[in-house]
């Protein structure tokens, strides 16, 4: 048979005008979202979705891990106040530090040196603030041993919870006039009285130092644990039956063991130990006028 008969019998003759499926398939565009001999080759059972069809799975799968990303690099790119960052970062209790000059410096405060505004920037502005006056005073004569305290109920000293009570060094002319101007005043449990100071007062209470600040901490202490957290105390000074006082002159740091109640720390400047912790220690409970 002559090779053009061959060739006419066993090869399909192709109409004028119509391709083949191969040539159908190489004169069609690349698609933007994947390409067809991948899908066969990658993923058989797909290779028969459309265009639209994938896009209708895809887009919400994309959708879904942009939120993520964004989720996720949000905390970096908005970070939370300083206030709340510091809040557990400020030191433990017995991380007392001091200079030189022997000033002191105990979660991230001075004690005669920094002041209610630094308190607030520190731990944040959500405390109470008032003129606190002992049970024993007698009515009109509260100016006798009124103190201006600010009060955290509840604060995070490194993984130390408990309640911060700060005693801001104001003079008994500025207690006299808070007073006077007071808004309010109200009983506590324990007998003592609460008084609210005017809004202008309470602009000026943030720019006065600390006296001293006490944490009752809500951990219950012991001797064992005071002296392994602490050091050796340069005195232990019993008072009733039940108080024992734990005195670190250098440190600037009195602390109440109460074997009947909770514990008390007490910090001031060392400078200031003498007149804010011994004295009163030795001076009597002052008594009401007859």
């Amino acid at each position: 048979m002559p090779c053009g008969a061959f060739f006419a019998c066993g090869m399909p003759r192709r109409r004028k005008g119509r391709t083949t499926a191969t040539e159908a398939q190489a004169k069609q565009p690349p698609s933007t979202w994947y390409d067809s001999r991948t899908c066969v080759i990658l993923f058989p059972s797909f290779c028969c979705i459309s265009h639209a069809t994938m896009k209708k799975i895809l887009l919400p799968c994309l959708a879904f891990l942009a939120i993520t990303v964004v989720l996720f690099f949000l905390p970096l790119l908005f970070p939370a106040p300083e206030a709340a960052q510091n809040a557990s970062h400020t030191g433990l209790p017995w991380e007392i530090e001091q200079d030189e000059s022997g000033q002191t410096r105990v979660f991230g405060l001075s004690p005669g040196v920094s002041t209610l505004n630094d308190v607030m920037a520190q731990f944040g502005s959500q405390m109470e603030l008032a003129l606190m006056v002992a049970a024993n005073i007698p009515t009109g004569q509260e100016a006798r041993d009124a103190a201006l305290e600010a009060y955290y109920n509840q604060i995070a000293l490194g993984f130390v919870q408990g309640r911060l009570i700060l005693t801001l060094d104001a003079p008994p002319s500025m207690i006299v006039s808070m007073l006077e101007r007071s808004v309010k005043g109200e009983y506590m449990r324990n007998g003592s009285r609460r008084f609210g100071l005017h809004p202008d007062d309470v602009r000026l209470a943030a720019t006065l130092p600390l006296a001293a600040l006490t944490l009752i901490p809500n951990a219950h202490l012991d001797h064992e644990t005071i002296v392994l957290r602490f050091g050796t105390p340069a005195a232990i000074l019993p008072v009733g039956e039940t108080l024992h006082h734990y005195l670190y002159p250098d440190k600037g740091l009195d602390i109440v063991l109460d074997s009947k109640g909770k514990e008390v720390l007490q910090y001031v400047a060392p400078a200031d130990f003498e007149a804010r912790i011994m004295r009163p220690l030795n001076t009597p409970p002052l008594k009401p006028d007859a």
